[in-house]
């Protein structure tokens, strides 16, 4: 019976490219605009156009704010044919800024383009500011119109009190660059209910 079928939300879009051992994987997922309680973290994905309480306790009088969706990228590289690391993964939370320069770039149709997105993940947090930094680079390296024959997707991570950096990169073909794309489009439009 069709009708008894129900939608499971947004999926996975991921790209595994160990098939010799080179290169690793990526995994993008959605993840929709929430209520987020600015003491303990706490979301709550309630569609409600009235502002929610946090029930943790002492946080009772302490209302959520709204915050807009993003996209999760996860990179890791692969130790061997198909097999992929995911222990030593980055995870990169994109927000729709930095969907919206992935998508100039990969509709500019510009040779040598390249679109650099950097992270502190601990920004805000005196204690943690600046000791861990991560850079997303997506280059089209050749070509005249590069972006149309594929771009190459590398994500570092450095922790800046040891100078330890972690680096994972995974090429696109064209059709896969087109999927991409057409997907971080929608994902602009859902991350702000529009």
């Amino acid at each position: 019976m069709r009708d008894s079928i129900r939608p499971v939300g947004p999926l996975q879009l991921a790209f595994y490219k160990g098939m010799k051992g080179n290169y690793g994987a990526m995994q993008l997922n959605i993840q929709d605009p929430h209520y987020h309680c600015k003491i303990c973290g706490k979301k709550n994905f309630k569609n409600s156009a009235q502002p929610v309480e946090c029930q943790q306790a002492g946080h009772d009088s302490k209302k959520f704010v709204t915050r807009e969706g993003c996209v999760f990228l996860e990179i890791c590289s692969a130790t061997g044919n198909n097999l992929y690391d995911w222990t030593n993964k980055i995870n990169m939370a994109l927000n729709i800024h930095d969907v919206g320069k992935i998508i100039f770039l990969l509709e500019s149709g510009v040779k040598n383009s390249s679109v650099g997105i950097f992270h502190d993940p601990g920004a805000g947090k005196s204690e943690t500011v600046n000791l861990i930094s991560k850079k997303l680079q997506i280059s089209s390296p050749n070509g005249p119109r590069a972006v149309d024959g594929g771009v190459i997707v590398q994500v570092s991570m450095k922790n800046n009190k040891t100078g330890d950096t972690t680096r994972h990169s995974v090429p696109l073909t064209a059709s896969e660059v087109r999927t991409l794309n057409i997907l971080l489009r929608k994902a602009t439009e859902r991350a702000l209910l529009w």
